[in-house]
């Protein structure tokens, strides 16, 4: 019996060594790695130039619909007739041109302005009447798109989709 024995127990720690080996083979268990949070990085969208002011001024202008709004705002309701005997009612608000004028400094010669459409429609007349207008207006329409509106002045001196003032 005794020889019994010794092969079993043999034969058990064979078995015991090996699963020890085995088990030193396998691949280790991979723990979570944490990943680092990272922040969305959000690239600020520049706002749209609406308006640019440029010419004989000390300090030229772009101006977007916040630096639009940022100014005092005038509201108008102006009634024009053109050469065809049309009579055309505009109303809107919108900021002071002459408070845009004052931001911008006209220089001591300067004697015309120009307002420029986006389709390169413009309109120059005299900076002094414009200056002499309390009520000169760019208003801001429901489009998001620029008017200049001059009261005393026929509608051919109204610019539409106005892009650009340029001080000469």
């Amino acid at each position: 019996m005794k020889s019994m024995k010794l092969p079993a127990i043999v034969t058990l720690l064979f078995v015991l060594l090996a699963a020890l080996a085995l088990s030193g083979c396998a691949s280790p268990t991979p723990s979570a790695t944490p990943v680092p949070s990272i922040a969305p990085t959000v690239t600020p969208v520049p706002a749209a130039v609406l308006l640019t002011v440029n010419g004989s001024v000390a300090t030229p202008l772009s101006l977007t619909l916040t630096d639009l709004q940022a100014f005092t705002q005038l509201s108008v309701n102006e009634t024009t007739t053109n050469s065809k005997n049309v009579t055309t009612t505009t109303a809107g608000t919108g900021p002071a041109l002459n408070a845009i004028l004052t931001k911008a400094g006209p220089t001591a010669s300067a004697k015309n302005i120009t307002f420029i459409a986006s389709d390169g429609y413009a309109k120059t007349i005299a900076l002094s009447v414009v200056t002499g207008s309390p009520n000169a207006t760019v208003i801001i329409l429901n489009d998001g798109s620029l008017r200049d509106v001059i009261p005393g002045q026929g509608a051919g001196a109204w610019v539409s989709n106005l892009t650009a003032i340029t001080i000469s």
